[in-house]
């Protein structure tokens, strides 16, 4: 059975089995911008944490962060779409640019527990966090995970929107992302970052 951390707003992030979604504990988790991440408590060693989990029923939705991960995704474009209008009407509004900074801070909380990947307590390995696009279809790492459940959820929520608008503003989030993750700028800051972003599009396609 697979086991791994989600961020819960709280010091400490819970441990849940992902086929039941049963509440396994909390993990005491020092975390760092970047180093080795392989570490699982004792206690999720214990096989009989797997015969609990198996008088569960099976979750309903054992993609729930995966899910949640597309629909901050699609959010977050929404908001460019509008900061897109705005800036274009000559002024972009601080609320715009505080949603997207949330919605990017929601995505790194996210991103901090999809580090340590999850555990596969049957065979003792990590793998990684994120359910793969079907059933048997590898796990993926976040980059992959947000590229299909942000399109994903895209595409259900503008089902006649065309792929390369979709694919178009989803970019656009993608890269806000990776330089939100890679530098770990504070929300605050993503202001400044939604705007450059805004900058490269209007030079990229309106000239």
């Amino acid at each position: 059975m697979l086991y791994r951390m989600e961020d819960l707003n709280d010091p400490y992030p819970g441990v849940f089995n992902v086929e039941t979604d049963l509440y396994a504990g909390c993990a005491v988790v020092n975390f760092k911008p970047f180093g080795p991440f392989r570490w699982v408590p004792t206690w999720l060693r214990d096989g009989r944490l797997d015969e609990l989990a198996g008088n569960y029923q099976k979750a309903k939705d054992q993609k729930r962060v995966e899910h949640r991960l597309g629909t901050l995704l699609a959010d977050a474009a929404q908001e460019i779409a509008r900061a897109r209008t705005e800036y274009q009407n000559g002024r972009l509004t601080p609320q715009t640019g505080a949603e997207f900074g949330r919605l990017m801070f929601e995505i790194y909380g996210i991103w901090q527990v999809s580090r340590f990947g999850c555990w596969d307590r049957k065979r003792g390995i990590f793998k990684p966090y994120f359910a793969g696009a079907k059933k048997n279809d590898a796990r993926m790492e976040l980059p992959a995970a947000a590229r299909h459940y942000g399109l994903e959820e895209l595409r259900m929520r503008f089902p006649n929107a065309s792929e390369a608008a979709l694919r178009d503003v989803l970019s656009l989030v993608l890269g806000l992302m990776r330089q939100t993750l890679d530098s770990l700028v504070p929300p605050a800051q993503t202001f400044k970052a939604l705007v450059q972003s805004l900058k490269d599009w209007e030079r990229s396609h309106l000239q």
